[in-house]
């Protein structure tokens, strides 16, 4: 499997918002993988705020029209949690310094704490700090799940938007009486 080190790609810079892995299960566990080690004499994190991309195809980068793109079973990880698709493309701006918007495509899977997204793609706009799932999204959070065509979520505000939601299903965390 190659990996980059994409200190540049900030993308995914929330992934949905997290606040961190809650839970004692660990990304690698929920995935089935032992955890990696980087080899002796490299740093295993580079700096607070880090991400690490792998794939099993090509990683192909245009200069010119300001692009990346992995291929093949593309992990994206970072200290927020997890992120699976079979391509991703980040598009740059301001000569590659900045990412102006990521896109993960086919069979997306997100993962990052006890939150669990899945869609057809996922576009993340880190000017707008939203991410949008799109075609056959769930969006699930422990018992609680959403269904929709696309689930906008804002990072920020950690507010989410539902098209066309299919099914919600809402677990209250405490037990509750109503009056009438």
């Amino acid at each position: 499997m190659k990996t980059t080190k994409a200190g540049i790609f900030l993308l995914f810079c929330v992934l949905l918002g997290s606040s961190g892995v809650r839970g004692e299960v660990t990304i690698a566990e929920i995935l089935g993988e032992e955890e990696e080690t980087a080899p002796a004499g490299i740093p295993e994190v580079v700096g607070p705020d880090w991400t690490e991309i792998t794939c099993d195809g090509n990683m192909l980068v245009n200069y010119e029209e300001g692009w990346v793109r992995f291929s093949r079973n593309v992990k994206v990880k970072n200290q927020r949690g997890t992120i699976l698709s079979d391509l991703l493309v980040i598009f740059t701006r301001d000569n590659g310094e900045k990412v102006d918007r990521a896109e993960a495509r086919g069979n997306v899977h997100i993962l990052t704490g006890e939150r669990e997204g899945t869609g057809d793609s996922l576009i993340y706009y880190p000017d707008e700090k939203k991410a949008v799932l799109i075609g056959n999204a769930v969006l699930r959070d422990g018992q609680n799940s959403v269904n929709g065509q696309s689930i906008t979520f804002h990072t920020d505000t950690r507010d989410a938007e539902i098209d066309r939601a299919d099914q919600v299903e809402f677990h209250p965390r405490t037990e509750f009486e109503l009056d009438f």
